[in-house]
């Protein structure tokens, strides 16, 4: 991978961390906990299998910038890195697209789960929501 790609990877997983870190901060306090920060990881851990970001014990996020999409190839690295427990999320997005967000969801109805890719607005919304939901069912253990 070329140093202006490396870039490109580094500036998309700094805009991802920079929608994310202000509701991890605003949900954390609300539960009177002092809130991790979000960080990119370094490049060495990233190749050897690790995610892109880190800071969330329940969350492996793999962050793509790309003008030539490989959301199957993506979406196949970050499902298959992600530790049991662990949602898998892939945030990817094309030069002058808007960021979509690539994860599994469940159909309650038929008590199953499909992949689903959703804009960065509805992706927001539900990751306050289970952030939310795993700060009160670990609230012992932080």
């Amino acid at each position: 991978m070329g140093k202006m790609a490396r870039s490109k990877g580094a500036r998309g997983e700094r805009e991802v961390i920079d929608m994310l870190q202000p509701i991890v901060d605003t949900a954390y306090r609300e539960a009177g906990q002092e809130p991790p920060q979000l960080k990119r990881t370094s490049s060495m851990q990233a190749d050897g299998g690790g995610c892109d970001v880190h800071g969330l014990p329940w969350l492996a996020l793999e962050v793509k910038r790309c003008e030539t999409l490989q959301i199957e190839s993506w979406w196949r690295q970050c499902y298959e890195q992600a530790q049991p427990g662990q949602l898998a999320l892939l945030v990817y997005r094309q030069n002058k697209r808007k960021w979509m967000a690539r994860l599994l969801v469940q159909i309650a109805v038929v008590n199953t789960y499909v992949v689903a890719d959703i804009s960065m607005i509805d992706f927001l919304y539900y990751f306050e929501q289970a952030l939310r939901l795993w700060l009160r069912r670990n609230r012992e253990d932080l």
